[in-house]
């Protein structure tokens, strides 16, 4: 009966941390989803320009140029290849 009940232990517990991590996946594709669909409000809403960066080089990773005409990233920033991997207009991603 004590191993039983020991293992029973075992398995609520392991429940337990994999139903955590269930939530734990959730709340970070949450999080995910709200900020790609405002950073560009995030970005102009704070004067801190620490935090600016921040997200600029979440989306621009290689930083952004401006070649005199037009401004050019060094690689397709990840919501742009998310976006086309889905094959999901960019559009759509927007409230």
């Amino acid at each position: 009966m004590k191993e039983i009940d020991a293992k029973l232990l075992s398995y609520e517990a392991e429940l337990e941390i994999n139903q955590l991590k269930d939530i734990e996946v959730k709340i970070l594709l949450d999080s995910f989803k709200h900020f790609i669909s405002n950073f560009g409000d995030l970005w102009l809403n704070t004067t801190d320009l620490k935090i600016k960066e921040r997200i600029q080089s979440i989306i621009f990773p290689n930083k952004v140029s401006w070649d005199g005409e037009k401004f050019r990233t060094g690689k397709t920033p990840l919501f742009m290849r998310i976006s086309s991997d889905l094959n999901t207009p960019m559009l759509d991603w927007y409230p």
